[in-house]
């Protein structure tokens, strides 16, 4: 494992924190970045902040 608690958003989300890289996913992070950036509480209700990876989370 690379961490033992893995966390998805931590300390809240900004426009600031989305990134393509190398997916090929800029429609995704165009619309998510323009949620987070105008609509922050609908961008929680995208993205959970408490969102996690254990299996009850899924």
């Amino acid at each position: 494992e690379i961490v033992s608690r893995p966390e998805f958003i931590v300390n809240g989300a900004s426009r600031h924190d989305l990134d393509q890289g190398g997916l090929g996913n800029c429609w995704f992070v165009a619309g998510a970045t323009a949620l987070a950036a105008s609509y922050p509480r609908a961008f929680e209700r995208v993205l959970p902040l408490d969102q996690g990876f254990s299996p009850q989370q899924y």
